[in-house]
């Protein structure tokens, strides 16, 4: 890929991600800004990890919840962990690292993916996907939890 058409997938990618995270529901929320202060502190340390396929199936990872983790519907996850990240909430101090990733030797289609507190459910995290049109999509990804 030349150097032009990287520019221009990476700002595609920037306007994509700000406009499904202005639109993007998380099962009755919307994204929105939290007062100043009242996160827990983050040390950037990773603690957990979780290499999911596009399916919805963990590939691998380290502290994922295989029984937990699954393809909600096309483009939507959902990605639970066990302890030390049984809380991943972003008040809680956790950050989220989400990179789409092929797993394999194949090409990766382009997509963005944002992520979220799973709503009702400390422990997991809402991943959504969507093409550069705002189309949801299946990805693979690798997901990396810091506290």
């Amino acid at each position: 890929m030349n150097v032009r058409k990287s520019v221009t997938a990476a700002v595609s990618a920037v306007v994509l991600m700000s406009s499904v995270a202005a639109n993007a529901t998380n099962s009755g929320g919307y994204a929105k800004d939290v007062a100043e202060g009242s996160l827990k502190p983050n040390h950037g340390m990773t603690l957990c990890t979780a290499a999911i396929n596009s399916d919805g199936t963990v590939a691998g990872g380290q502290h994922v919840n295989k029984n937990n983790t699954a393809r909600t519907s096309i483009g939507q996850y959902e990605v639970a962990f066990f302890k030390p990240c049984n809380d991943v909430r972003a008040s809680e101090g956790f950050m989220r690292f989400l990179q789409i990733d092929a797993l394999d030797d194949t090409f990766v289609v382009p997509a963005a993916c944002i992520t979220a507190d799973r709503n009702g459910e400390k422990s997991a995290i809402y991943v959504f996907c969507s093409d550069f049109d705002g189309n949801p999509i299946d990805v693979s990804f690798f997901l990396q939890v810091s506290r």
